[in-house]
């Protein structure tokens, strides 16, 4: 079996550039193209919560991911999706950031293999660490049309585990996620 690597650059903000991964399920006729379509919809809804500071645009190429080994055994070239955050200039410190939580309900070596999806930049004016409501509702819809997307299947990826799970919940987390290397 095999996955879809679909990588999102993300720069024009202090710490940038950010790298934003997604894996998608090959299995059932879906295409490359068909996942970076899905997560060019995913970060376009999210303009609106980024600072226009901001850009992002999908790697053309996408690599085929080997689930066993990791490693690439294809690469298709696709048409990018790219945009730009229009929230305005106001956004938080580079070191705070969503987090959208990906859950799978499936067990891998004694745990549940879970993902992430950390959003850069978001436009909002932090009250005790707490992401504003308006984002939070903002980032459940759109991670939730990922999901749904029928042309594609968003999965969590565990090289460790040589093995993936399909993303069947998300939900992102009401307060502001840190990622150590931003804190630059």
């Amino acid at each position: 079996m095999s996955l879809y690597r679909v990588r999102t650059v993300l720069t024009g903000y202090p710490g940038a550039p950010y790298l934003n991964t997604m894996y998608f399920n090959t299995f059932g006729g879906a295409t490359a193209q068909a996942a970076v379509t899905a997560v060019g919809a995913f970060w376009t809804a999210m303009d609106a919560n980024m600072g226009t500071p901001v850009s992002w645009v999908t790697e053309p190429d996408v690599a085929t991911i080997s689930e066993i080994t990791g490693g690439i055994t294809a690469v298709t070239q696709t048409t990018a999706s790219s945009g730009t955050g229009n929230g305005g200039t106001g956004v938080v410190p580079n070191a705070a950031q969503g987090l959208i939580r990906l859950r799978t309900g499936v067990v891998v070596g004694a745990r549940e293999l879970r993902g992430r999806i950390f959003v850069p930049a978001l436009v909002a004016s932090p009250v005790s660490g707490d992401v504003p409501s308006t984002i939070v509702a903002a980032m459940n819809v759109n991670v939730a049309n990922l999901i749904a997307d029928l042309n594609s299947e968003l999965v969590v990826y565990s090289r460790a585990h040589a093995g993936f799970a399909s993303v069947v919940a998300a939900t992102a987390w009401t307060e502001f996620a840190s990622l150590r290397s931003r804190r630059d």
